[in-house]
């Protein structure tokens, strides 16, 4: 299935309706390489629409989800191809990530990678890299994967509706992407030996910014996700470390695809 483009016969045509001064302004962007000014248009309904969708999408609200796709919508993944229509696309997400008491997987936005593109006339084109974690039933969860994605936004007098999404490039989200900030002495605060309980001595470090696990010959680095809470960034591995009265690190749990697999208390 192909997505429904304009052939060069119908552009051309199109381009005849054009204002000459439209048609020399774009030629002029084109051979200099700069961009066309941005469009005046409000983008905070198209935002707040976007950021409703996301929320219901998390909650498994599935009648909210609806609310914000279009009839039409064509759904184009690079790995299970494609899905036309938004019913189609709803009973999906029913059927697999929905299908439990509880979500099974959440979405998170790479801060900083979204880029919105005003399509006059139509709508918003808004393209970026979401991570997403898939959730467990004790209420943990690991890093499923990095995504990046195209999302074409379409304006109506129902509000901005999503008509078309291209899902691309899954991988392993990187340690700069989905890592929370962490200054140097924020991290000291984890650096030491621990005594584990299957694993013998660990001892935890701090390189190239990011905490630093050894335990006999297994090392990994770890990406902080939350307060106290950390990934590894090539295990599905997970780290919570544990706190005394007084607020000092005292140990860690680790879990394994969501389950704990291990505990550790510092020397």
């Amino acid at each position: 299935m192909q997505l429904s483009l304009l052939t060069s016969e119908k552009l051309m045509t199109r381009t005849t309706d054009f204002p000459h001064t439209h048609i020399l302004r774009l030629a002029v962007a084109v051979l200099l390489g700069t961009p066309l000014a941005a469009s005046a248009v409000d983008e905070a309904p198209r935002a707040h629409a976007e950021a409703a969708f996301w929320s219901a999408f998390n909650r498994c609200d599935l009648e909210q989800v609806r609310a914000h796709l279009a009839s039409d919508l064509e759904f184009y993944h690079d790995q299970d191809g494609a899905i036309v229509g938004a019913e189609q696309v709803l009973n999906t997400i029913s059927d697999n990530l929905c299908a439990g008491p509880k979500p099974l997987l959440r979405r998170e936005l790479v801060a900083g990678s979204e880029e919105p593109h005003r399509i006059p006339g139509f709508g918003t084109l808004v393209v970026g890299e979401h991570v997403f974690y898939a959730l467990s039933a004790d209420g943990s969860e690991h890093i499923s994967g990095q995504v990046k994605f195209s999302h074409l936004w379409r304006d109506g007098e129902q509000g901005a509706k999503l008509s078309r999404v291209l899902s691309y490039a899954h991988g392993r989200p990187s340690a700069q992407s989905a890592a929370v900030r962490s200054t140097v002495v924020e991290l000291q605060a984890y650096v030491g030996s621990y005594q584990s309980q299957n694993s013998g001595a660990i001892q935890i470090a701090i390189a190239d910014g990011q905490l630093l696990v050894t335990s006999g010959g297994f090392q990994t680095q770890l990406l902080r996700v939350s307060d106290h809470q950390f990934r590894s960034v090539d295990a599905p591995l997970a780290f919570g470390f544990n706190h005394d009265d007084l607020g000092v690190v005292s140990g860690f749990d680790v879990l394994e695809n969501g389950s704990q697999v291990d505990a550790a208390s510092r020397d």
